[in-house]
């Protein structure tokens, strides 16, 4: 089935089975509290509430039902605006978890009978080998934090770079990392196996 201009979708009324009377703020405030209810992290809550809200922002935009109302069309109509855009299928995918989820916690509360997420497959995300510091690279970047600093900044920031970089932390584990946590005469971390032969697993 060929996707329709947004002009006529705007024009389609929700199947029956996709009838809904939830206002987008209620449906929007519900979910937000299904997801805490649950045991969600706030990072995660965040975005899927702000995937919702662009989409209530384009539906709106184009004179289009309700999030809880909405049908495949609508949502293809959608997805077809974010890649206009530009935006990477990366960036899109992470939309298209949060709506599933949204879709999907719909149904499960009764509000709607279909999923209209379903019939659309999800973007396609290639695998990226994220850029790293080699040895070389490192040396470079060690130079100018000399261990032999008097500067308590400079000190700081080398035992930061040297613990990111041997034992694989990542920088929200390493910020959120206390002193009670690391074992310095073992040089052992929870999260690490080892400070001395890493990488954390």
């Amino acid at each position: 089935m060929k996707d329709k201009p947004a002009s006529s979708v705007a024009n389609f009324r929700p199947a029956a089975s996709a009838g809904n009377s939830l206002d987008d703020e209620t449906a929007i405030n519900s979910f937000s509290l299904s997801l805490r209810a649950s045991g969600r992290k706030d990072k995660t809550e965040e975005t899927y509430i702000k995937a919702l809200t662009y989409l209530q922002r384009f539906l709106v935009a184009q004179g289009m039902p309700p999030i809880a109302a909405v049908t495949t069309e609508h949502l293809r109509e959608y997805f077809n605006s974010m890649y206009k855009r530009g935006l990477q299928n990366s960036t899109v995918s992470i939309h298209y978890r949060a709506l599933q989820q949204f879709y999907k916690w719909l149904v499960a509360e009764g509000e709607r009978e279909d999923n209209p997420m379903v019939r659309i497959p999800p973007p396609k995300v290639d695998e990226k080998i994220q850029a790293h510091y080699g040895n070389a690279e490192m040396e470079q970047v060690l130079k100018k934090l000399p261990p032999a600093s008097r500067d308590w900044l400079i000190l700081r920031n080398r035992a930061i770079v040297l613990t990111l970089y041997d034992t694989g932390l990542r920088a929200a584990e390493l910020c959120g990392l206390r002193r009670e946590d690391a074992d310095l005469r073992e040089l052992r971390h929870p999260t690490c196996r080892s400070l001395r032969s890493g990488p954390c697993t």
